[in-house]
Parts: structure tokens; C-alpha cells; sequence
């Protein structure tokens, strides 16, 4: 494999080895050999999970049915976002920006209702499905 000579100049390559990956476990976990893959990943789902706030977790009653694969008009069909919290992030910047220089909307309410929605969006792509959803409930 070829690549750039690190500082160098365009045109100056030398050989290089491909990098090989390697899996690091952290303080007091097991070595993903020890452990089968899914596990491993449904752990790290439910880690993940437990770090969004409580405020943002989707309720259980809110959620499309597993069988649903396109949950992209969820946002909109759920009623888990309010009317404003739909308009703010429907919005293009420049939009919001004139509601908030006019008052009509704060930044705090337009940051959260971004973190609302991006946790929204997390959950329906990385754990719909996965049997991770009484972290959510």
C-alpha cells in the first residue's frame, strides 16, 4: 500500500503497511472473544440509553410498531413532539433566527427542542427493534 510521506509534499510517496484494527477492552470488561457480539452491542445500547436525560426518552406507548421500518413521519404522527417543537426543527436556520430576534421563540426552547428530536431520531434508528425498549418506557 502506498501513501504520503507524513510533511511531505505532493508526490513524495513512500510504502506503507495497512493498519490491522485492534479491540481494546475497558477497565473490568470482558474481551469481546469472551462474549458474543450481541451481547456486547445490546450492552452498549443499554449504556447509551442510560445516559439521555429522562425528559427526552421516548415513552414506550409513543413508539411505531416493530413491524413499522419506515419511521421517518413518526416525528410528525406521534404526538410526542408539541406544534411549536415541530416547528422549530422543521425550520431553516435563517427562520429561526427571526424567531428569536423577535421573541417569538427562546434559544433554550430551540435547543431542546433539537435534543428532543435528536433523541427521538437516536432511538428510533439504533434501538427500535433491538430489545432495548424498556430502557425507553
Amino acid at each position: 500500500m502506498w501513501g504520503l510521506l507524513p510533511g511531505s509534499s505532493f508526490g513524495r510517496h513512500v510504502q506503507t503497511r495497512p493498519r490491522t484494527s485492534t479491540i481494546h477492552a475497558h477497565a473490568g470488561e470482558a474481551m469481546p472473544s469472551e462474549q458474543s457480539w450481541r451481547e456486547v452491542a445490546s450492552a452498549k445500547r443499554a449504556a447509551l440509553a442510560e445516559r439521555i436525560p429522562a425528559e427526552y426518552r421516548v415513552p414506550q406507548a409513543r413508539l411505531p410498531p416493530e413491524s413499522q421500518l419506515n419511521v421517518t413521519p413518526w416525528p410528525k404522527e406521534s404526538g410526542w413532539l408539541s406544534p411549536t417543537e415541530l416547528s422549530i426543527t422543521d425550520s431553516s436556520a435563517s427562520d429561526i433566527l427571526k424567531q428569536v430576534a423577535s421573541r417569538t421563540w427562546t434559544s433554550e426552547e430551540v435547543a431542546r427542542a433539537f435534543c428532543k428530536r435528536a433523541a427521538a431520531a437516536q432511538h428510533l434508528v439504533l434501538y427500535h427493534g433491538h430489545g432495548v425498549l424498556p430502557y425507553f418506557g
